[in-house]
């Protein structure tokens, strides 16, 4: 692990006790936090999905290794790909042409899907939501952390920066 990343587990718990959180969802269990220029590659005004994608791998992965210890499974550890490795991926599996390994190019939430289920067989759902409609997904979101509790991807359209969103929250005091 990078010694520049945040390591988060139990957010949820904290924050659920306060006040203002009560009606909040969170993703739940361990993950690092990426985040720019955390592994010492400079990806200030590109990096953001590649972080993005890098948080939500972190989560898969300590998922995996969570069931192993507690299951005795054998489910493979695959460490969080390099912001190049994702590159490579995308190249890799014909989404992007070879010139795009090394370049400064973003990538969205479709490129982060297409690495997350090349690298750890985890299918991902994208849900477009209209300029203002924001608002309308809320019950969406909330579910999605209740049931899979997984980080979750935003951005595209007309807001091209990818956020990482860790929390919901079904009221207006968030």
């Amino acid at each position: 692990m990078f010694k520049n990343l945040i390591q988060l587990e139990k957010l949820y718990t904290k924050l659920n006790k306060k006040e203002n959180f009560s009606n909040a969802s969170f993703v739940k269990g361990k993950y690092d936090f990426y985040h720019y220029c955390c592994d010492g590659y400079n990806d200030v005004g590109f990096g953001c999905g590649y972080r993005t994608t890098q948080t939500i791998c972190s989560w898969i992965k300590n998922q995996n290794i969570a069931m192993n210890q507690e299951y005795g499974t054998n489910i493979p550890i695959i460490q969080e790909p390099s912001i190049l490795e994702i590159q490579k991926i995308l190249v890799d599996c014909g989404d992007k042409p070879s010139n795009f390994i090394g370049s400064k190019e973003w990538i969205g939430c479709f490129e982060s899907c297409i690495v997350i289920d090349y690298l750890y067989d985890v299918p991902c759902k994208i849900v477009h939501c209209d300029a203002g409609s924001l608002e309308k997904h809320i019950p969406q979101i909330l579910d999605h952390f209740e049931n899979f509790s997984s980080p979750s991807m935003m951005g595209g359209n007309l807001d091209s920066s990818s956020k990482g969103i860790i929390a919901s929250n079904s009221n207006d005091t968030f």
